[in-house]
């Protein structure tokens, strides 16, 4: 029953900190994580457990916090996005199929699903914004950023109602990282073009097929904007070498 998968999910979670190793390795700790995931979110779906499912999240991003105050080197910046990309797939996919299959049949039941899918996609949105500082805003990990990004519009666009947030954490986020990022000039321009350009066509192309277009017309007027405020901070003294966020 439900406490025999309790007592896994915890012995699941808890087996990397009990083996000790000189040369900790990323890609088997978060790879053992993402199997053990996996498993439990199967076994959630099939016997309805969902109340197990918020735990889960939790203690798997809890793995990630740890490894990147411990552990963390630049090279498991590539392994930690692409976990968190997973981590996100798979939640979405079984909470998608289990409302599929049964319509919640109470309004507590869907605001699970809700919470759910809050903490893990927002939840990875932030953890890679961390990842990026850590790296020092490398293009690898802008680049795994503006896939999150750009799969938060897309699911966003199908469900509205369920994941119309995630486009908006992923745009404060990437004003923030950018508004603190101290590279160089030709790096910024670029990264402004590939994060305007995502929102603004993206939001725009939604605006004229959703059923809800208002939030779509916000979000494609007020993400060039941003990003044009962005814009003329970091390069208003672009001719005397000066950045306005730089120290």
């Amino acid at each position: 029953g439900a406490p025999i998968a309790m007592l896994g999910m915890i012995g699941g979670l808890l087996t990397p900190a009990l083996i000790q190793s000189d040369t900790p390795n990323a890609q088997m700790l978060f790879l053992y994580l993402y199997v053990v995931l996996a498993g439990l979110f199967t076994v959630i779906r099939m016997k309805d457990w969902w109340f197990i499912s918020i735990p889960v999240v939790l203690g798997t991003f809890l793995w990630v916090i740890l490894w990147m105050s411990t552990s963390y080197v630049p090279s498991d910046s590539l392994c930690i996005g692409l976990f968190l990309i997973a981590v996100s797939g798979t939640i979405v996919f079984h909470s998608k199929k289990a409302m599929e299959q049964q319509a919640p049949e109470s309004l507590r039941q869907f605001s699970l699903f809700s919470s759910l899918n809050y903490l893990s996609l927002g939840g990875s949105v932030i953890l890679m914004s961390a990842v990026a500082a850590k790296a020092h805003f490398g293009e690898m990990e802008w680049g795994l950023f503006w896939l999150l990004a750009a799969g938060g519009l897309i699911l966003s666009y199908f469900n509205q109602k369920l994941y119309g947030f995630v486009p908006w954490v992923s745009l404060g986020m990437t004003v923030l990282m950018m508004a603190v990022w101290n590279g160089m000039p030709d790096s910024i321009l670029y990264t402004l073009l590939a994060f305007g350009l995502l929102y603004a066509l993206s939001a725009y192309w939604c605006m004229w097929r959703s059923n809800n277009p208002f939030s779509w017309a916000l979000l494609c007027a007020g993400s060039p904007f941003l990003y044009y405020l962005l814009a003329y901070g970091k390069f208003h003294y672009w001719f005397t070498d000066k950045l306005l966020f730089s120290q």
